[in-house]
């Protein structure tokens, strides 16, 4: 019975190496990564706090990305379209932690303003980005703080809302979140020209910025910009033409602007989530695309503006209205992340 046992613990461990892509390590917390390794990603939905698995050692790497901030929607009286700023990144290497022992964390979603933060927030915390106010995109946030702190990178500006000189507004592009390779590149502002679309998100990461709409675009949204090679190396969601959506962007990158809108409820494009974290399918993300501008009657129709990518991208501004109708929505800025990544002792 005894040797019968042991077989079969033999086969399911291979079996399960299989699964893996290889070799892999049992995880208390998160799952087996290149054979020696256990990855957990904390997220708003996590309920604090965190208990260190019992095998959990000095080699290790708590990386930390703040809050998106979020877009602001558009209307007829031209009060809005900034677009939300991308959260910043920070990484702490090699903690000690006991054993067993539980760790409180903050990991705010999207547009609360709240700093992220790890075993309080004197130890690791990484700044949100700043929703939009009014028509101005909002700031980036500070750089990450704490005793622990071994590097980081903030987050990318929201792009502000482009003035049709006067006339509507058109919705800016949010900023990229921060991450290990990088800064979070900022958000493009809407365009200043007649029949236009919005703004382009930046890329996460040290990607490329948005792109804004020039003159002779007729209506076109700007590109979203892509990502860095090390997360994931995204394309940026295409700009939408004259009476087309923005496109959303690969992962990480930024979501296109969307074109002028007509006949069809066309939005920004949504940030793409990052990969940094392969296995939970998450990383910086990108800023969302901003809303182009809805034409008046007979079509009544509002371009909300894209959503920031998961963790930490910016939304987009919503793209504002010819005649009254419904307001438009700004995009909803990607909430925190908290990554964990431990070599678990024998």
């Amino acid at each position: 019975m005894i040797r019968f046992a042991l077989v079969f613990l033999l086969i399911a461990t291979k079996v399960l190496a299989a699964g893996h892509g290889g070799p892999f390590v049992p995880c208390e917390f998160g799952v087996s990564i290149n054979g020696t390794q256990c990855q957990g990603v904390l997220t708003p939905a996590s309920l604090s706090p965190w208990t260190v698995p019992t095998k959990f050692t000095a080699v290790n790497k708590i990386e930390v990305v703040g809050p998106g901030g979020n877009g602001v929607g558009g209307n007829t009286s031209n009060t809005g379209n900034g677009a939300g700023a991308g959260g910043s990144y920070g990484h702490a290497d090699n903690v000690t932690l006991t054993p067993g022992a539980s760790v409180s964390f903050v990991c705010p979603a999207g547009g609360s303003g709240t700093a992220a933060s790890f075993n309080g927030s004197a130890y690791l915390s990484s700044p949100a980005g700043n929703s939009g106010s009014g028509t101005t995109g909002g700031a980036a946030g500070g750089s990450a703080t704490g005793s622990a702190l071994s590097g980081g990178n903030i987050g990318g500006a929201g792009g502000d809302g482009g003035d049709l000189n006067p006339g509507p507004l058109v919705g800016g592009g949010g900023g990229g979140a921060g991450g290990p390779h990088g800064p979070g590149r900022s958000g493009s502002g809407g365009s200043n020209i007649l029949t236009t679309g919005g703004g382009g998100g930046g890329g996460a990461d040290g990607g490329g910025g948005g792109t804004a709409t020039t003159d002779g675009d007729n209506g076109n949204g700007g590109n979203g910009g892509h990502a860095s090679n090390g997360n994931g190396n995204g394309a940026g969601g295409g700009g939408g033409a004259s009476l087309d959506p923005g496109l959303p962007g690969g992962p990480g990158a930024g979501g296109g602007g969307s074109g002028d809108v007509h006949a069809n409820p066309f939005n920004g494009g949504d940030g793409g989530s990052g990969l940094l974290w392969l296995q939970a399918k998450l990383g910086p993300g990108g800023g969302g695309g901003g809303g182009g501008l809805a034409d008046g009657p007979p079509y009544i129709h509002v371009s909300n503006g894209g959503a920031g990518g998961q963790c930490g991208g910016g939304g987009g501004g919503g793209g504002s209205l010819v005649t009254a109708g419904a307001n438009s929505l700004g995009g909803t800025g990607g909430g925190c992340c908290i990554a964990i990544t431990y070599t678990p002792a024998p």
